[in-house]
């Protein structure tokens, strides 16, 4: 009987005394990250870190490889030294404002139907009955002449080998249509040029540098230019007389390799006569 109310008393004692809390488990670098790579923000790793209390002590290949893990800056500080005071970031304030702008419509190019037939690649084409022809791009060879002494200034010429263009034109206002590559040039590049024969070439002055062309005013012919579509101009040139011609490319010059520039060359013939009826 004594043993029983022994065990009676010890087992009444247990009851009444509080379970003994179990010691909270600390905090580990893989544990942060983890929480990181479920989405928890640094407001909610920092308070952990901070509720933990224990500094990690970090070498410089550690820290690397917790930013490669994509810990913030701020995680890392506490990381090393939790007892830094803490600020939480302030929740965006909202600010009354005038709603945001409604995009701004797509740009309106004139009618045309020949610019939805132009190719997307950048070039010349000529538009011929319906029909678009492209015409290929020249490179412009460099001579400079004369400039005899230290004074004088010696002529530049830009030539083309041969006395004529394989592309031949009987229509004395041709309409061109020039395509830009993105963000390269500009229409006013393109200036429209009568060549002179010489010495079984086509040649046009540009002064004696050809990195920076001087061309004769009585050598360019006007063009009239309308944008047509992105990047896509239409050329008017007004009535030629026959004779070789090209768009000159201004800027393309390589006085290194030769070159006086680049140009898109063509003839224009004599218009055939009409048959007689």
């Amino acid at each position: 009987m004594i043993a029983n109310a022994a065990f009676v008393s010890l087992l009444l004692l247990n009851l009444n005394c509080p379970a003994q809390e179990s010691a909270p488990i600390p905090l580990s670098i893989e544990e942060v990250v983890k929480m990181h790579d479920a989405g928890f923000t640094d407001d909610v790793l920092i308070t952990q870190i901070r509720k933990n209390g224990k500094a990690f002590h970090l070498n410089t290949d550690e820290m690397l490889d917790l930013r490669k893990a994509g810990l913030s800056n701020d995680v890392i500080n506490f990381l090393v030294d939790p007892s830094r005071p803490y600020v939480p970031p302030a929740a965006p304030a909202h600010t009354e404002g005038p709603p945001a702008s409604p995009p701004k419509p797509a740009r309106q190019y004139p009618a045309d139907e020949i610019a939805a037939k132009v190719p997307p690649e950048p070039g010349l084409y000529w538009s011929s009955g319906g029909r678009l022809v492209r015409i290929e791009l020249k490179l412009l060879l460099s001579q400079v002449t004369g400039g005899l002494g230290k004074l004088a200034k010696g002529k530049g010429i830009a030539y083309l080998v041969g006395t004529a263009a394989s592309l031949r034109i009987n229509d004395p206002s041709p309409v061109f249509y020039l395509r830009l590559a993105e963000g390269k040039g500009a229409v006013e590049d393109a200036v429209l040029i009568e060549f002179e024969h010489k010495s079984g070439r086509r040649e046009a002055e540009i002064g004696p540098k050809p990195d920076k062309p001087e061309l004769k005013a009585d050598a360019i012919r006007p063009v009239e230019t309308k944008e047509v579509g992105p990047q896509l101009f239409r050329i008017n040139s007004s009535k030629l007389d026959p004779g070789e011609y090209a768009f000159f490319l201004v800027g393309t010059a390589d006085p290194a390799k030769g070159s006086a520039g680049k140009g898109y060359d063509f003839g224009i013939d004599a218009p055939k006569p009409a048959p007689k009826k």
